[in-house]
């Protein structure tokens, strides 16, 4: 091992545990995008929950963004992405002029029936490694999302110059 990983798992491990989620899920969103396109998906794996959102109706950018739990701004580039490859357009709300909801193409809602086919195995997938390594980590990313919407990490933080500012 380098310096750096035998600094980020030694003593210090646990406090890199961003950085490594960060690294998982680098290597799992590339690792899907590759079998993705070789399975003929245009669009980019972060703009599948929004297309299978929209695959139930017509949604506006900030009811996606509510339902997925992510940034507007973020639901802006991957609804482009969409609208782009000709997956999702943009309508009319006839009792509201702000809202633009989105609904699928013919082509988006071929995409999205190929999607949901391919979550659901992605799913089988993510079951057999939780199995492998001996912990559902879906479920406890979101027990330790719950916990730190309940209390920040800054606030569970213990360093006594971190509190006098």
């Amino acid at each position: 091992m380098n310096d750096f990983q035998d600094i980020a798992h030694g003593k210090y491990a646990p406090a890199f545990f961003a950085l490594l989620a960060i690294r998982v899920t680098d290597t799992i969103e590339a690792d899907g995008g590759l079998l993705m396109r070789r399975l003929g998906f245009a669009l980019p794996p972060r703009s599948v929950s929004a297309l299978l959102l929209l695959a139930d109706g017509p949604l506006s950018v900030t009811e996606i963004a509510q339902q997925v739990g992510v940034t507007h701004a973020a639901v802006i580039k991957n609804v482009k992405k969409l609208v782009d490859l000709g997956l999702a357009e943009r309508g009319e709300d006839e009792h509201d002029a702000r809202r633009k909801p989105l609904h699928l193409t013919a082509a988006g809602v071929k995409q999205a029936a190929a999607a949901a086919h391919f979550m659901f195995e992605a799913g089988n997938v993510y079951q057999g490694l939780f199995d492998e390594i001996g912990i559902d980590l879906f479920d406890a990313m979101s027990r330790l999302e719950h916990a730190l919407q309940h209390k920040s990490f800054a606030a569970r933080f213990n360093f006594p110059d971190a509190r006098a500012s």
